[in-house]
C-alpha cells in the first residue's frame, strides 16, 4: 500500500516531466517564439522547472537515508 506522501511524489514528479516536455515542444516548434524575450523567458522556465526535477531527487534521496 501506498502512503500518501509516495504516491504525492509520483505524481508531482510527473507532473512536472509533463511540464519539462511541454516547454520543450514549444521551443522545438518555435511557433511561439517571436523575439528574443521570448525565448529567454522559456528557456528560463524550462531550467526551473529542471532545477525543481533535481531537487525532488535531492529530497528523495535524503529522506532515503533516514
Amino acid at each position: 500500500m501506498q502512503t500518501i506522501s509516495i504516491r504525492f511524489e509520483y505524481e508531482l514528479k510527473k507532473l512536472v516531466q509533463e511540464e519539462i516536455e511541454r516547454l520543450t515542444e514549444i521551443l522545438k516548434s518555435g511557433a511561439s517564439i517571436h523575439e528574443i524575450a521570448d525565448y529567454k523567458h522559456l528557456t528560463g522556465q524550462l531550467a526551473a522547472w529542471r532545477k525543481l526535477d533535481d531537487l525532488c531527487d535531492e529530497a528523495r534521496s535524503i529522506v532515503d537515508k533516514l
